[in-house]
């Protein structure tokens, strides 16, 4: 009887110990401190042309810094991949790296137990220059498997409702950011950050606002080059054919650089002549 009852006692013991084993890696699991990451919309009452930013954010519950590639160049690449569905049908992919680019390490560290913030601007990207519905997915990739291809997780799909093109919307904000880099005379920070939204704007109604950047001698001349280029309008191009003949050589040279680009693209043979003789001076 005693040998039975130890026999007993044995098999349950073992038994005990195996169901404990077995549920050890599933209460592990859902103890682990782990790390979210989240796309959402700043705004989400936008239109057609206007700046358009996500929100991006990341908590980090372990117990040591995490480490994250959120790129290094103006349009964000390589930590960030995304996807754009157009109300069109269409799919674009961004940001990409330029040619005989080099990608400097990761560049944000989060402590351990906290969070990490950043607003990224997508109008980078992409434009949003059509009214209707895009769905946007977005990834970010630590530095170990930045060459591996995106995924794009659920956490990462914004759907924009763009509205029709509204230009005193268009205009307000674009003479906010003027008053945003005018207001800083000695902190650059908000000067390029406001710089750099205006010339994304991709609407002629920020020409003007661009124009007044770029003679403002403010060190953004680069960042109204590019957003006068981007636009390619016939004012764009009378702005960029007043700096051909810039002292200074920077402003001089990429306002050329620019002007070329646009002679290329054109189709407009008025436009392409008023260039090519302003690129003979």
């Amino acid at each position: 009887m005693d040998v039975n009852l130890r026999s007993q006692s044995a098999r349950l013991t073992l038994s005990l110990i195996i169901v404990s084993t077995s549920l050890m890696p599933r209460l592990s699991a859902q103890n682990l401190p782990a790390v979210s990451k989240s796309f959402n919309l700043v705004r989400d009452d936008l239109t057609v042309n206007e700046p358009i930013f996500v929100r991006f954010s990341v908590e980090n519950e372990l117990a040591d810094p995490l480490t994250l590639n959120i790129g290094a160049n103006e349009n964000g690449c390589c930590g960030f991949f995304a996807r754009l569905l157009r109300p069109d049908g269409r799919t674009e992919y961004a940001p990409s790296r330029r040619q005989n680019e080099l990608i400097p390490n990761p560049i944000a560290t989060v402590a351990a137990f906290s969070s990490y913030t950043q607003e990224i601007l997508v109008n980078k990207w992409f434009k949003f220059d059509t009214p209707g519905r895009y769905v946007l997915d977005i990834e970010n990739r630590t530095a170990s498997s930045a060459d591996a291809p995106p995924t794009y997780a659920p956490e990462g799909r914004i759907v924009i409702q763009l509205g029709s093109r509204n230009p005193d919307h268009l205009e307000q904000i674009c003479s906010d950011l003027e008053q945003t880099w005018k207001g800083a005379p000695t902190d650059l920070k908000p000067t390029f950050r406001a710089a750099e939204i205006l010339a994304y704007m991709n609407d002629p109604i920020a020409v003007p606002f661009l124009e007044r950047l770029l003679a403002s001698n403010r060190g953004a001349e680069p960042l109204a080059i590019r957003g006068l280029a981007r636009i390619a309008d016939d004012r764009a191009v009378s702005v960029l054919i007043t700096y051909v003949n810039s002292a200074d050589r920077s402003t001089r040279i990429l306002s050329r650089q620019a002007l070329s680009a646009i002679e290329e693209k054109t189709i407009d043979p008025v436009l392409q002549s008023r260039i090519h003789t302003a690129l003979k001076q």
